[in-house]
């Protein structure tokens, strides 16, 4: 009997972790700075931010001039959102370090995030393009604070740079949208917005700022088609939220991880899918569902050292699952190691004949191997099982 299975086909605190861990440059003479340096590095690698803080602040009580002290802590300030910190800690780092582009930067980004002053953050931020003119953090922000302060053209131009030189931030490109949209170029925010939708389906302000432009140009089915879109969008948000804070309250509660895995899984948000994936398999290591979901989701990321160890778990635990054996011979065959991948894919077919893809992947399998005869022969047993109807 063949075995059920499925397959699924601020940010601000993600940035400053890869910022802290990203400039490892300027080290101070004084051995005593450069070992609680040190320190503070290695509590960060450990995601230990107070340990962190006490290290970096040990280093500047020591050696007041050691620049990366000061924006590594500032950084952790605002990772806390202690603002006011953050930006004395930042502001040092750039007086020390006037050619320090990235801290320029996160100055800029507390005073326009934490603090909420615009006018404030545009100077630092400006300075940072003034060194790295392609700063693709400092175009977006400055893209922000240009918006709040209602200098449309120029937010304009900054968020088009900022497009051209990360076309993979969706932030970037709702933020051009809605500055054309607010500059009352409707059909040139229609175009930037449709571009993002298509990119990221499941981005709610880009179908609402959409839906409203076209009502402006007077398309009114498409805007009410994407503000139909946003709220639906809307009232999944506001189910991961509940689900969010029920893994505060409990963290133990694998049904909630389970449906916000699945609620990311259908955004194909795929990071924050594996981020509830893990949760939910540490709260249920033997349950196969999050397992399998979980590989699926390395597999779409391209992660595939990860999935490897997610798929030889599963074989492992259930040796007689085709299934499993077909995925870990995919994995295989991607990481290119013909060998394993052909003899998961053989013993997939050994397990189940009557399921066509299996053949198809074992077909691919031999002549990536180089071996024509083998793979000739799998083909003409996956043509006769077309021809005789097997599992499409």
């Amino acid at each position: 009997m063949k075995r059920p299975h499925q397959r699924f086909a601020w940010l601000i605190a993600a940035a400053f972790a890869l910022a802290l861990l990203a400039r490892v440059g300027y080290m101070a003479p004084s051995s005593g700075a450069a070992d609680a340096y040190d320190d503070g590095v290695a509590a960060l690698r450990r995601r230990d931010a107070d340990a962190a803080m006490a290290a970096f602040a040990r280093v500047i009580s020591t050696d007041p001039t050691f620049v990366d002290a000061h924006y590594r802590l500032g950084l952790l300030y605002g990772g806390q959102a202690q603002w006011k910190p953050a930006v004395a800690s930042l502001q040092s780092a750039v007086e020390l370090d006037p050619s320090h582009a990235d801290a320029h930067c996160e100055l800029g980004e507390a005073y326009l995030i934490g603090i909420v002053q615009a006018a404030k953050a545009v100077t630092p931020l400006q300075r940072a393009l003034e060194l790295e003119p392609h700063h693709p953090r400092a175009l977006r922000l400055l893209g922000v604070a240009l918006l709040r302060l209602h200098r449309l053209i120029e937010a304009v131009e900054n968020l088009t740079h900022a497009v051209e030189v990360d076309p993979g931030d969706p932030d970037a490109r709702y933020l051009l949208g809605l500055a054309h949209y607010q500059n009352e170029e409707y059909h040139l925010a229609v175009t930037v917005l449709t571009d993002l939708v298509a990119l990221w389906p499941w981005h709610a302000q880009g179908h609402a700022t959409l839906g409203n432009a076209h009502l402006r140009t007077e398309d009114v089915v498409a805007g009410r088609r994407h503000l139909r879109t946003f709220e639906k969008l809307y009232r999944d948000s506001e189910r991961v939220q509940v689900l969010e804070r029920a893994t505060q309250a409990d963290p133990t509660n694998a049904d909630a991880w389970m449906q916000i895995a699945q609620q990311f899984v259908n955004r194909q948000e795929w990071g924050r899918a594996g981020e509830a994936l893990r949760a939910y398999v540490r709260v249920l290591p033997a349950d196969e569902r999050g397992q399998e979901l979980l590989g699926y989701v390395y597999l779409q990321m391209d992660a595939y050292e990860l999935a490897l160890d997610v798929y030889g778990g599963l074989v492992t635990q259930h040796p007689t699952a085709p299934e499993y054996h077909n995925s870990l011979g995919i994995v295989y065959l991607l990481l290119g190691d013909h060998g394993p991948a052909i003899d998961h894919l053989l013993r997939a077919t050994e397990l189940d004949d009557l399921e066509r893809p299996y053949l198809l992947n074992l077909e691919r399998a031999y002549r990536r191997a180089g071996d024509t005869e083998r793979a000739d022969e799998t083909a003409r047993r996956y043509g006769k099982m077309t021809s005789r109807g097997g599992s499409p």
